[in-house]
């Protein structure tokens, strides 16, 4: 599906890491969340902070890294190709990071 694609499966990916990490937290005794809310990428972000996952300048970061994946068309000076390698990279790293919270949170330090 070209570059475009790539760069929208990479949101696609750290959308539902988000979701489903605040949904495993929500399970695991956090504070009650609404199916409703799942569905609401900034309020699963405002959830996964109040929860403490993150502080909040983390979750400044996660909006606008959220904010740029949700961009469309390339940048100048910038091929297509390297601008949906460099924000694919910058999803994953930042759904590992939300991981690597997240197994903390629930199971303690490894």
């Amino acid at each position: 599906g070209g570059w475009a694609v790539c760069g929208s499966h990479g949101g696609t990916c750290f959308e539902l890491t988000l979701t489903e990490g605040a949904r495993l937290l929500s399970m695991a005794g956090g504070r009650p969340l609404e199916d409703a809310t799942l569905g609401r990428p900034v309020e699963v972000r405002q959830y996964l902070e109040n929860e403490g996952l993150f502080e909040r300048k983390e979750r400044e970061s996660i909006d606008k890294l959220y904010g740029l994946l949700s961009g469309t068309g390339a940048h100048p000076y910038m091929a297509e190709a390297d601008q949906a390698r460099l924000l694919r990279q910058l999803s994953l790293t930042l759904s590992q990071f939300v991981l690597l919270r997240l197994g903390t949170a629930l199971i303690g330090s490894p």
